[in-house]
């Protein structure tokens, strides 16, 4: 009787066990599937949010060239008069830290704290070649940089100016600092150990939030999780997966999806 006893609390006592792992396994996949809707929906948000945002960038620029060559038009350019309009447009929209123009040789000519007569040469600027050679060249995004003009950390959209006989004018640009996007990363609710990373098309980071040493400590780096590369280069605009971060090295679920220009 007493064996028979030990044997069934035994089982009992298994049968429990197994409820309880199955129970705990149940709870986990719950648990990784809403990471999952969470990462996913944050994601298609931020997605919204920045192409948004390059959009109305996109548009002051516009605006910006548009001044300009009515003002070339009309003969000569009102210095005074491009800058106040200049900075009517920059102080409407708080994503963009400064707005300037370059002439054809690359010299900072106008905008947000260009000085009268100042030397400022962005000619060896990648973007600034792009459009430069390419007279079809659209927007133009600059990698990550330091401003030549306040030392911040920036990233730069820009537009080719032409002449009226087709010839290269310069460009007009926005410099959008890095630290205004970790800003609009911090208002994300991703959790106390969450991270958000915005990545170039070589997986190179632009920006991450939190950034373990400040501004600028992270920027560049192309180390990037496994299948975060596998699923961009087999050209998935969008996708969900579990890796090591590959700055701090703890295991989350990602979700990541790509920004249209």
């Amino acid at each position: 009787f007493l064996r028979r006893l030990v044997a069934g609390v035994l089982l009992l006592n298994l049968f429990v066990f197994a409820l309880a792992g199955l129970s705990l396994r149940q709870g986990y996949r719950q648990y990784q599937e809403r990471a999952e809707i969470t990462t996913q929906n944050l994601a298609l948000a931020l997605e919204s949010e920045i192409g948004g945002n390059i959009a109305t960038v996109n548009l002051a620029l516009s605006a910006v060239m548009d001044e300009h060559q009515e003002q070339q038009d009309a003969s000569a350019i009102d210095g005074k008069a491009l800058n106040a309009y200049i900075e009517r447009v920059r102080s409407r929209l708080p994503e963009i830290d400064a707005l300037r123009i370059t002439n054809a040789d690359g010299v900072l000519v106008y905008g947000t704290g260009v000085a009268p007569g100042s030397r400022v040469s962005l000619a060896d600027r990648p973007h600034f070649m792009r459009l430069r050679d390419d007279p079809k060249a659209e927007l133009a995004i600059s990698a990550p940089q330091i401003s030549r003009v306040n030392g911040k950390w920036v990233i730069v959209l820009a537009r080719r100016i032409d002449r009226p006989n087709g010839a290269f004018g310069g460009m007009v640009f926005a410099a959008i600092s890095l630290e205004h996007l970790s800003k609009t990363f911090s208002a994300l609710n991703v959790g106390a150990h969450g991270i958000v990373t915005l990545r170039s098309t070589d997986m190179g980071i632009i920006v991450r939030h939190p950034e373990p040493q400040g501004i600028g400590s992270v920027i560049g780096q192309q180390a990037a999780p496994t299948p975060l590369r596998e699923m961009v280069q087999a050209g998935r605009k969008a996708g969900t997966y579990q890796a090591l971060s590959t700055v701090d090295g703890i295991g989350r679920t990602f979700s990541y999806r790509q920004v249209n220009v």
